[in-house]
C-alpha cells in the first residue's frame, strides 16, 4: 500500500516512530531520579524533518543534517538520543501499515549498527558520549526491550 497523508500538508517520516521510541525507552540525562527522555518541541520537529520518507520510495530524503544552536541548548543530549535510537530503534523503513502510514525496524534486523560520535576534541565528544550512558542506564526501559544491552 502506498503513503497515504492522515492530516493535509502531512509528509511521511519515520520521525513519530523514533520520538516514541525516544520518550519510551531511554532515561533524561543529568537527573538523580529515572524520568523518561523528554525532547523539546524544536528537538521534535528536527526529529520529524530528519526521518523524512520519499513518499514513493520509502527511502530517507536526508543523509547530512545539521542542529547548529548555541551552547546549552541541548544539541548533545539530542544527539545521543539519536545515537541510541539508531543503534537501537525502528530507524530503517520497512514499508507502509494498513492506513498508509510508514512502518520502521531495527538496523539489527538488516544488519550489525555501527554509530559513530566524532567531534574536534575528545572533551566535546564526552559531551555527548555521557548523556549516551546516562540514557541507557540500568533503570531505563531500554533494557527491558533489549535484555542483553551491555552498557560499556
Amino acid at each position: 500500500m502506498p503513503w497515504r497523508p492522515s492530516v493535509e500538508g502531512e509528509v511521511p517520516t519515520l520521525g513519530y516512530l523514533v520520538l516514541d521510541w525516544m520518550v519510551d525507552n531511554l532515561a533524561m540525562p543529568d537527573r538523580q531520579e529515572y524520568e523518561p527522555f523528554s525532547p523539546y518541541r524544536e528537538q521534535e520537529d528536527f526529529i520529524l524533518r530528519w526521518y523524512e520518507l520519499d513518499p514513493v520510495t520509502g527511502r530517507r530524503k536526508y543523509n547530512r543534517g545539521v542542529f547548529g544552536r548555541p551552547r546549552g541548548h541541548g544539541k548533545s543530549p539530542l544527539l545521543a538520543a539519536v545515537g541510541c535510537v539508531e543503534a537501537l530503534g525502528p530507524v530503517v523503513f520497512d514499508g507502509w501499515d494498513a492506513d498508509g502510514q510508514p512502518v520502521g525496524k531495527p538496523w539489527c534486523e538488516v544488519r550489525t549498527p555501527v554509530v559513530q560520535f566524532a567531534a574536534v576534541s575528545e572533551e566535546q565528544v564526552r559531551n555527548t558520549w555521557a548523556p549516551v550512558l546516562e540514557m541507557l542506564r540500568p533503570e531505563a526501559p531500554v533494557h527491558d526491550l533489549v535484555p542483553e544491552l551491555d552498557v560499556m
